[in-house]
């Protein structure tokens, strides 16, 4: 991919104990038609290639691309896989971490 726009690696341990690197891209959303958007998403060292990930807007389009991502990754650690933060030392949660938000310090633009 020429242009991701987010990216990350990882260290895969296969259940038969073989390790490689992983390399996670996902693109900037391109308009296909008036409402269909597509992203381009890479699952480098654990598939060969993913299709373009397509939704009503860009919104839509990079969410869906997120969401699919994680469940291959989890599908990964289900099947008896791990997957390990670059430094092969620190495990890596498949999906998005938890974050505690004071909501209450937002300034809401509804009532």
């Amino acid at each position: 991919m020429k242009y991701p726009i987010a990216e990350k690696e990882l260290i895969a341990c296969h259940p038969d104990g073989e390790r490689q690197r992983v390399k996670i891209q996902v693109g900037r959303p391109f308009r296909l038609e008036r409402y269909e958007w597509a992203v381009s998403v890479h699952l480098e060292g654990l598939y060969h290639s993913l299709p373009d990930v397509h939704g009503e807007d860009s919104y839509e389009a990079l969410a869906l691309s997120f969401a699919l991502l994680h469940r291959l990754l989890r599908e990964f650690v289900e099947q008896g896989g791990q997957l390990w933060e670059k430094d092969g030392k620190t495990p890596f949660e498949a999906g998005f971490p938890s974050v505690q938000w004071n909501t209450e310090q937002l300034t809401r633009t509804y009532s």
